[in-house]
């Protein structure tokens, strides 16, 4: 293990945030000869200020990976702290690489006990103000933010403010709105031309307002960047295939991930590094703007990327839908996984592999809708393994160890491993995780994140089907058997020996039934407690157990009493079953000498079915039984007097 293992956490299917910063990871991991592991759960932190709240089983879900990993396995961490869905599962990261004692690198948050690498927000925004002022000469210019109170957007107006100042423009506050990051800029931007009329520029807080600014002045009938310039902040790729191409602010994104593996490696090898890095964006010049002239867009390029993103996305909705058809054929889990393998090459991932937890590949009657066990880990120990290669080909279902899974692929690797672990999870249930390379799929994970909810949904209700079936035939077992010796009850009995006595007619077979009463219960009970009246209730049934073959129906009907039916192949047959019965009896009390007997009276009767049904039969085996019965009251009485 001399290669050194960074482990990486990140929330999120944004393509340009995430996606970009994994492949700057991967590039410079390739570089320094490292393996990276990358937790990624798919779930989008809630929009500021939305008053969105997440479902505690949301968040465990998502944060499953993340909380559950060995950090001992790893060398350091990089985190996207400001990504995660929920401040406490970031605490829980931090907490327990710093438990480790491995280094912490937290990228585009603030922490003071990791080392943190910050996009500077601020001098891109001064950069792009300053473009529109000083190089197209705009006086008039309204700014749009994202939310009121969030620091980004307040870091944005003040970067806005600053460059306004530093050219002697006035700040005017009415010039100033917030658009939320998203389609309130249109109802921002109607608001500012009522009041101020059209000005000179407008620069927007992100790529998504800048866009939907255009498409409103433009339905208004202005021209783009003749009436007004119209920038934005981010460098989407979105912007960059608009007509007109949007003047952006491009942010280190992908530099952020070469730059966290490097602080990762040089703090690991016990160097120096500064505990703040700052990452300069750069301002990409275009249309929107005037910069680029609009005759000179490549049209034909812009289709080709629209149409291609447009028809990888048709084919997924197409083999979603299919995929989803194929699940109602599926019978248990690992058919659902082998129905979704079948559609992994969209992807195209070199393999991918399931780990299953236990609760959901064996599922018990006790772990019902969902509720997994109580443990240390939200993984069972071990865990069943299923996995699938671009060529199509299968593995067997195996077991793995959930704390050594990391480990064992590290060690099998001679290659360096860029492995990513995505949590599945169900309601309350966590179903497992998978593991893929995400360097196919770092433009897909809002597809990969739809594919993975309509897997997990089909695997969680196939569970709570089959414990639907185990709790129906548990309520089943409560209602026909009974709970102290396991025999059928008179419900039971009743269900079991129609089915016997049709299989009997059918045969042309004798049936014979043999009537059992406990003796003197009573007495046990009152003289030696209900304790020993149950081991005496047991014990009979032990009794009936012992004398049975495989083809008996054993029955407690009542407190003291019993019922057995069975085929008959001789006529000595009860006779026989009778005498095993007592035989077990008497040797259990020859064994334990208690303070109590344990005896029983047996009838029996054979019928051939022409004229019996199951009341009858069971009426006219009580009725030897109660003969026998009191021929030993009679007998001990007979005793008794004669003392």
């Amino acid at each position: 293990m001399k290669r050194k293992t960074i482990g990486v956490f990140v929330s999120g299917d944004d393509e340009q945030l995430h996606g970009e910063f994994i492949l700057g990871v991967k590039k410079e991991a390739q570089k320094r000869n490292c393996n990276i592991v990358c937790m990624h759960s798919l779930k989008n932190k809630a929009i500021y200020n939305s008053g969105t709240v997440l479902a505690k089983s949301v968040i465990a879900g998502e944060s499953s990976t993340f909380t559950s990993m060995d950090f001992s396995q790893f060398d350091a961490i990089i985190i996207m702290g400001d990504t995660f869905i929920d401040d406490s599962i970031k605490e829980q990261v931090i907490c327990a690489a710093l438990k480790a004692e491995i280094p912490v690198i937290n990228v585009d948050d603030d922490d003071e006990r990791c080392h943190c690498i910050r996009y500077d927000d601020s001098t891109g925004m001064e950069v792009v103000v300053r473009h529109v002022i000083e190089e197209h000469g705009c006086k008039r210019v309204n700014f749009i933010s994202g939310f009121k109170g969030n620091r980004q957007s307040e870091d944005r107006i003040e970067a806005y403010r600053k460059v306004l100042a530093e050219n002697g423009i006035p700040i005017e506050d009415e010039r100033i709105g917030y658009g939320e990051f998203y389609i309130k800029s249109i109802e921002v931007m109607k608001n500012m031309l009522e009041s101020n009329g059209l000005p000179e520029a407008v620069v927007c807080a992100n790529d998504t307002m800048a866009l939907m600014v255009i498409g409103y002045l433009t339905s208004l009938g202005y021209e783009i960047p003749k009436d007004c310039i119209v920038t934005g902040f981010d460098g989407t790729k979105d912007g960059q295939v608009y007509m007109p191409a949007l003047t952006t602010v491009k942010r280190a994104i992908y530099q952020s991930g070469e730059k966290a593996v490097s602080v990762a490696i040089d703090l690991i090898e016990g160097e120096e590094v500064d505990h703040v890095i700052w990452l300069d964006p750069v301002l990409v010049k275009n249309q929107s703007c005037g910069c680029v002239d609009i005759e000179e867009n490549p049209f034909d390029k812009i289709y080709s990327l629209f149409n291609n993103r447009v028809n990888d996305r048709n084919m997924f909705n197409a083999n979603l839908i299919q995929m989803t058809r194929d699940f109602a054929n599926c019978k248990d889990v690992w058919s659902i996984v082998d129905t979704a393998f079948n559609y992994a090459w969209f992807f195209k991932v070199p393999s991918l592999t399931f780990c299953i937890n236990d609760e959901v590949y064996m599922p018990k009657a006790n772990n019902l809708f969902g509720k997994a066990p109580i443990r240390d880990s939200v993984y069972s120990e071990l865990l069943s393994e299923r996995k699938w290669l671009a060529s199509g080909e299968k593995s067997d279902v195996k077991r793995v160890s959930s704390r050594g899974f990391i480990r064992n692929h590290l060690i099998t690797s001679e290659e360096p491993v860029f492995m990513g672990i995505i949590p599945m999870y169900y309601n309350e249930r966590i179903i497992g995780f998978i593991t893929l390379d995400q360097t196919y799929c770092v433009s897909e994970f809002s597809l990969l994140s739809t594919w993975l909810v309509n897997i997990c949904s089909a695997i969680g209700n196939q569970c709570l089907m089959t414990e639907m079936e185990l709790l129906i035939n548990k309520l089943d077992s409560m209602y026909v058997k009974d709970s102290l010796t396991g025999f059928y009850n008179r419900f039971g009995l009743q269900r079991k020996a129609a089915e016997l006595i049709s299989n009997a007619k059918k045969g042309n077979r004798k049936v014979y039934a043999v009537g059992i009463d406990l003796d003197e219960l009573k007495i046990i009970n009152d003289t030696c407690g209900h304790e020993a009246g149950d081991n005496a209730i047991l014990q009979v049934s032990n009794a009936m157990n012992v004398a049975a073959d495989s083809e008996e129906i054993l029955s407690r009907i009542g407190g003291d009493e019993y019922f057995v039916l069975g085929y008959c192949d001789s006529d000595d047959h009860p006779e026989k079953y009778i005498r095993n019965v007592h035989r077990y009896l008497t040797d259990y009390n020859a064994r334990n000498r208690l303070d109590y007997r344990i005896d029983c009276s047996c009838g029996y009767y054979i019928s051939d079915l022409v004229n019996d049904d199951i009341e009858s039969i069971m009426r006219k085996a009580d009725k030897m039984m109660y003969n026998v019965k009191e021929e030993k009251k009679a007998k001990k009485a007979a005793k008794h007097n004669g003392k």
